[in-house]
C-alpha cells in the first residue's frame, strides 16, 4: 500500500482529532472529580449495606422485539 501525501494528511488529521477528544475527556473527568470532592459534606458518613448488583438482560420481555430478533436468526 503506498501512502502519498494526502493520506498521510488524512491520517494525521484523524490522529489529532481522537488524541484532542481524550484530552477533552480526561479533563472533563477530572472536573467531575474536582467537584465531586468538594460537595461531600464533613459530616460522619452512616455505612449503608452495599447494594446488590443491578442485573441486566439481553432478553427483552416485549414480544415484538421478540419476533424480530426470532427473523433475525433464520
Amino acid at each position: 500500500m503506498n501512502i502519498d501525501t494526502g493520506m498521510a494528511v488524512v491520517i494525521g488529521a484523524v490522529l489529532i482529532f481522537y488524541l484532542r477528544l481524550i484530552i477533552l475527556q480526561r479533563e472533563r473527568a477530572k472536573q467531575v472529580r474536582r467537584t465531586a470532592e468538594a460537595n461531600v459534606p464533613v459530616k460522619k458518613k452512616v455505612k449503608q449495606p452495599p447494594q446488590p448488583p443491578t442485573r441486566y438482560s439481553i432478553l427483552n420481555p416485549n414480544r415484538r422485539d421478540q419476533v424480530i430478533s426470532g427473523i433475525g436468526r433464520c
